[in-house]
This record gives C-alpha cells, structure tokens and sequence, in this order.
C-alpha cells in the first residue's frame, strides 16, 4: 500500500503501537515543542503505514532524510491516540538542533508540498538550519519498496525535487 505524506497527515492513524510511546516524539512534561524529543529521522507515529515505508528509502549523498507531515507553511505529527499538533518550521528546527538523530547536514525534506509554488516550508528551513533543504513540490508518496514519487497520484510522477539554499535574514 503506498503511503502519501499529505493523506496520512490529514486522516488520524488506528493505533497499533504496543510500545506505550508515541514512537516518535517523547513529549516530556506535556505537549511543548520545546519538551519534544525526535527518536527517530522519521518524524511520524510508528503505526502509521508511513513509517513502515520511510525505512525502505534508499538515501542519496550529502543528504539526510527527514520524513514528516508537513504542507506549504509547516508540520505536523499525530500522537498514538491520533492527536494532531502543528508545528512551526521555527519550532521543527528546534527539535531538529536539540535531535540525536539529525546530524546536521544538508536535507532531503520528504513532507509534501514542502517545496511547492508558494510554500516557505523548505526555505524556511534551509534559512534557520543554515543547510541546503531538498523538497517536493507536490505531494509526496512513499511506496512500500522505500520508492517516491511526486504528484497527484502515485501513479503519475509529475512533480519534482527543488533545492533550497539558506539566505540570510531568516
């Protein structure tokens, strides 16, 4: 079953999750951003479908991947019991910096429409992390093989992967 980053985003996970955590987030002392804490690149819950997919992307060079919900201005992450809360690209970056699992580097932002006609996400980023951001420009699609593809569909790859390099002022 392939998985797109924006329909996952947009419809709250069943939880099959056994573990007692969230399996992405541990949300320290309530649900601050600033108390969460990435436990894996994979910014999803680990019930979703999502998740089991995003193990299966073959990286590429020089950059780190970073799987999340995201859209044009922002993030988002659902909890075990399908809460969602909404992130800032301000507030990802902190949790991005304070992560175990982020090494700095250059980005492959797998979040759908995070490089889009408009959107601020992937810029955003790349200004704040002062790092090259790569990003869709149209929803994205993990297949269960790790493979993506950008568009409408996951049948029709029309989209493609936009660099976004850091600009001062950000």
């Amino acid at each position: 079953m392939e998985t797109n980053v924006k329909a996952a985003r947009t419809k709250p996970a069943k939880i099959v999750d056994k573990s007692g955590g969230s399996g992405i987030m541990n949300m320290r002392g309530g649900n601050s951003v600033m108390n969460a804490e990435a436990l894996s690149t994979r910014f999803i819950n680990s019930s979703e479908q999502l998740y089991k997919n995003a193990d299966k992307i073959k990286p590429i060079d020089d950059y780190e991947d970073i799987v999340i919900h995201g859209d044009k201005t922002g993030f988002a992450y659902h909890d075990k019991n399908g809460k969602e809360y909404h992130y800032t690209v301000h507030e990802f970056a902190d949790i991005l910096k304070k992560s175990d699992v982020y090494y700095g580097g250059n980005i492959r932002l797998i979040a759908c429409e995070a490089g889009a006609e408009g959107a601020t996400t992937a810029q955003s980023l790349a200004n704040l992390l002062n790092v090259n951001v790569m990003a869709p420009s149209d929803v994205i699609w993990v297949m269960p093989d790790g493979e993506l593809t950008i568009g409408v569909t996951p049948s029709i790859n029309d989209g493609e992967w936009k660099i976004f390099k850091p600009k001062a002022g950000d």
